[in-house]
């Protein structure tokens, strides 16, 4: 909106009539602080899955709604904090979206409401690293689970979660990173055998123990 006034001004002695316009701009929002992002790991163990899933959010903190052709490329790294050679990479991209509904394939467009939540997906389940290294018998550490003799537990190992995505392209690219403890276990076993292990919130089934090898028949640590 554009207000204006006019004003009379001596100016070198000479009357001039000048047109004083105040335009009323709305607040200036720096491109980085538009977006913000989250992350969040959680292990997931059922009878069909064994694997960390990791989440990366990320929230449309302007006022405003954010429409345009979407970018949504980035890349999510979990990494050993015991040893961060241990590590594995994964690439973003829509087919990483947890939810299409802002997103219109076809067009490409993304309709990103004020306020408003997008979140990507991944999931590991230790098979291979980077570097097809297999976690589950190479580097976890097991100790037979002291109330099932039918599969074997992990000690505490703490993974730093990191990722970026960016969602448009004049937007600046979102970033974050978490630290996620993961507490794996062998295999699993129904509820009818075995106490189910708690795995939310995380590790709170924490094994205690001298660590060796799983020696439980088809398990995962095999």
């Amino acid at each position: 909106m554009i207000q204006c006034s006019f004003l009379y001004s001596l100016l070198l002695s000479t009357s001039f009539l000048f047109p004083v316009c105040e335009e009323v701009l709305p607040r200036y929002e720096d491109p980085r602080d538009l977006l913000s992002g989250t992350m969040r790991g959680q292990y997931v163990l059922s009878s069909v899955d064994n694997s960390l899933k990791v989440f990366l959010t990320v929230k449309n903190d302007f006022d405003e709604t954010i429409e345009g052709p979407a970018v949504l490329r980035g890349s999510i790294v979990i990494a050993s904090a015991r040893d961060p050679n241990v590590r594995k990479s994964f690439s973003l991209t829509a087919s990483n979206l947890i939810s299409t509904r802002q997103f219109n394939a076809t067009t490409g467009v993304l309709t990103f409401d004020s306020g408003d939540s997008l979140g990507f997906l991944v999931s590991w389940d230790f098979r291979a690293d980077d570097r097809n290294t297999n976690l589950r018998t190479s580097f976890f550490r097991f100790i037979v689970d002291p109330s099932c003799n039918s599969r074997c537990l992990t000690q505490p190992e703490d993974f730093t979660l990191t990722g970026e995505v960016t969602i448009f392209n004049k937007i600046a690219t979102v970033r974050a990173n978490a630290l996620f403890p993961v507490c794996y276990v062998s295999n699993w076993v129904e509820p009818r055998f075995c106490p189910i292990v708690i795995t939310v919130p995380a590790c709170a089934d924490r094994p205690t123990g001298i660590p060796g090898p799983c020696s439980i028949p088809g398990s995962a640590g095999n």
